[in-house]
Parts: structure tokens; C-alpha cells; sequence
């Protein structure tokens, strides 16, 4: 007996098929220059993160506000903005998708994916 159909109510005609199930882990990305053609998705982060280990980089909670409230900063921005994590991340990781870490004054972590 398939699962759908006996969720489904009885009253229901038809049966129902599921099309979509899960979490998006990647998505194709358009971003020139970068050598990957997918990037990570933030729905699919916690799954993918005990998985990423290169593309990682610690950061302020300045940082992160300023990144997610305004359009996306150059490298040479980001080098103004915050240097020593353009420093890191031009000295560890690759072009593509980079996970940001922060940790507020009360212990929160804050992950965010970012194009690089």
C-alpha cells in the first residue's frame, strides 16, 4: 500500500502523487568566474555542513548584517568592509560557495552561504 494514498482522505477521487520531496541541497549558479557550476543552498546547509570543511570561514556578526542588508560587495569592498576575512578567504578557499560563521555575544551561531 503506498504511503501517499493512505494519507490521502477517503473522499478524494483521484490519487495523489507526490512531484517534489526532500531539501534542496544545490542549485545551478550564474555567477561568472567561478569554478563550480552549482552552489550550496542555506536550506540544504546543516546537511551539507559536517561535510564542508575547505570552504569555511569565520566572521563578525558586523559583517554578516552588513552582507545580508545590501547588495552583494566586490572583493575589494569586502577587503575595505572587513580585511581579515577577505585575507582568509583569498588565502583558504576557492571560488564559489563559502560558508560564513559568526557567534553573537550570547553564544548563537550564525552560518550563512556566500558566493566568493
Amino acid at each position: 500500500v503506498d504511503l501517499v494514498d493512505e494519507a490521502r482522505p477517503q473522499t478524494c477521487p483521484r490519487p495523489v502523487r507526490a512531484t517534489d520531496a526532500g531539501v534542496r541541497l544545490f542549485e545551478a549558479q550564474e555567477a561568472k568566474g567561478t569554478g563550480c557550476a552549482y552552489r550550496v543552498c542555506q536550506d540544504g546547509l546543516p546537511h551539507l555542513l559536517p561535510h564542508i570543511r575547505r570552504q569555511r570561514a569565520p566572521c563578525s556578526v558586523e559583517t554578516v548584517a552588513l552582507l545580508l542588508s545590501r547588495p552583494p560587495l566586490s572583493a575589494l569592498e569586502l577587503g575595505k568592509t572587513d580585511a581579515a576575512l577577505a585575507a582568509r578567504l583569498k588565502a583558504s578557499c576557492q571560488p564559489g560557495s563559502v560558508v560564513l560563521e559568526a557567534t553573537t555575544a550570547q553564544g548563537q551561531q550564525i552560518r550563512i552561504v556566500a558566493l566568493y
